[in-house]
């Protein structure tokens, strides 16, 4: 599906959603919740032509980084999805806990890069 048909999609149920809350508001956030969860599987999708190209590159060395940065992108994806959804319920500090684990999982998953990096430091170090 093309992004302007999400856009307009996106647009339509957002406009129902404004009506339905007025008169079923109990209807709202199954609603919202799988309007959420269609953008989510539309961003997946959307990312899986990048992936696919950055699994054929020929990138040597460097392509030992490349799950990280694919577990990277899916914590991301999963916590910031995960936060709108509890702040859409009201639960704005919930949200903001569970964003920060998700910074933290990727601060964690990045670990042994950085370790890596500061490895090469060293050496660089060395030579000069």
């Amino acid at each position: 599906m093309s992004f302007i048909a999400v856009c307009g999609l996106v647009l339509a149920v957002m406009l129902f959603l404004l009506l339905i809350r007025q008169f079923r508001p109990e209807l709202a956030p199954p609603l919202n919740l799988c309007l959420t969860l269609f953008l989510t599987l539309s961003a997946i999708a959307a990312m899986i032509p990048l992936l696919t190209y950055l699994k054929e590159l020929e990138i040597g060395k460097f392509e030992v980084y490349l799950p990280y940065l694919m577990k990277s992108m899916g914590i991301s994806l999963l916590s910031t999805t995960a936060a709108d959804l509890c702040r859409d319920s009201g639960e704005g500090s919930i949200a903001n806990k569970l964003e920060l684990l998700g910074k933290c999982e990727i601060v964690l998953l990045s670990l042994p890069l950085l370790k890596e990096l500061l490895t090469l430091a060293q050496e660089l170090m060395k030579f000069s």
